[in-house]
């Protein structure tokens, strides 16, 4: 059976066209038709190869960098050992830029049905990534340290060749390189590192209605728990380049320094913290979808933790903001309301396939 569900207008946002969804009953993978009109027609994005330079600087260690063109690129990177047969996944090591988990971010099944979302975790534990975060505050300016550099430190000097491949989660760009035990440069295996194709996101017409719905209600002067910080439902510049982190611990240095002059001034030159919702290129590393990720148990999934929790043990509650997990189902501080309610993303996992696939294709204002 084929539900169509009929959005008031009166309720949504102004557009640039009228909204279509359309969902198959049944199914947590359900299909959005997007916003788009018949004189905008679907377009595609094409990734680019990437330049990947592998090398081992000693017995253990492995350096890579990778560049399109001369850019250095933030990318997601995952390490293989090849033998005799199929890759198998090299894992163990430690690295100067972990992703916040080693797997790849997108559910796989969520409440016991499969999402249907890609690339879905399929329990690799091999990843890593060139940069994290895009830099840092030096007295009250913004550095880049974008560098395109990752060093791994393996468990063993290998004894196989490895193999680097690049942008699984990033449609951007594509790549992958072979490294010897003896240092020099193997051949990449066939279906490693080959650009493909991806439909095309726009932040006006895909990004922007979702955000508007789902997070406005929160994300505004008057929302809950500094929710203004975090400019999740305004333009796409604020969306992406706002330095959350400057706010967060500015409010600290005043908390710290309730007298103001120059204990408070000195803190605020102090910060070197620069965090921001959205990397483009980066799902993995971007906040906006870590907290807004779909959990595969609707709820405090292990997997879904890694994403989205909290403090130590991991927890998708905590009494100062209630639900972490994005859209919040409940600002209450009061455990009796934690109940594990589904967010608007695990039920509508396709949605979230939508801001993944925008943040994986450079976060475009297109």
């Amino acid at each position: 059976m084929i539900l169509i569900f009929i959005i008031n207008s009166a309720t949504v946002p102004p557009m640039p066209c009228k909204p279509t969804f359309l969902f198959l009953a049944g199914s947590a993978a359900a299909l959005v038709a997007g916003c788009r009109s018949s004189e905008d027609p679907p377009q595609m994005v094409a990734e680019t190869t990437l330049t990947i330079e592998a090398a081992l600087t000693d017995a253990t260690t492995l350096a890579i960098q990778i560049h399109d063109g001369d850019a250095p690129v933030v990318t997601d990177v995952w390490l293989y050992t090849l033998g005799d047969g199929a890759p198998t996944p090299l894992t163990g090591f430690t690295s100067t830029a972990a992703r916040k988990s080693p797997r790849l971010m997108l559910p796989a099944t969520i409440g016991g049905i499969p999402s249907g979302l890609a690339p879905a975790d399929d329990g690799r534990m091999n990843g890593l990534m060139t940069n994290t975060t895009r830099g840092a505050l030096q007295g009250g300016t913004f550095v880049s340290t974008f560098d395109g550099k990752v060093t791994v430190t393996l468990p063993a000097a290998p004894t196989a060749p490895i193999l680097v491949e690049a942008g699984v989660e990033d449609q951007r760009y594509a790549g992958a390189a072979v490294v010897q035990p003896d240092g020099a440069a193997g051949v990449v295996p066939s279906g490693f590192g080959v650009p493909g194709s991806h439909l095309q996101r726009s932040f006006s017409r895909d990004v922007a209605p979702i955000l508007q719905l789902q997070c406005a209600l929160c994300h505004n002067p008057a929302g809950a728990e500094d929710a203004n910080f975090y400019l999740v439902a305004g333009s796409r510049d604020e969306l992406v380049n706002d330095n959350f982190a400057l706010k967060e611990q500015t409010e600290d240095c005043h908390d710290d320094n309730p007298d103001g002059g120059a204990p408070l001034d000195a803190c605020v030159q102090g910060i070197t913290k620069a965090q921001f919702l959205v990397e483009p290129g980066a799902p993995a590393a971007s906040d906006l979808l870590q907290r807004s990720r779909p959990d595969e148990e609707a709820g405090d999934s292990t997997l879904g933790l890694a994403w989205f929790g909290g403090g130590n043990p991991k927890s998708r509650y905590n009494a100062e903001y209630g639900d972490r997990r994005m859209p919040s189902t409940t600002q209450s501080t009061d455990p009796a309301a934690w109940t594990d309610q589904p967010t608007h993303f695990d039920m509508h996992p396709e949605e979230f396939q939508i801001l993944y696939d925008w943040v994986a294709q450079g976060a475009l204002d297109n």
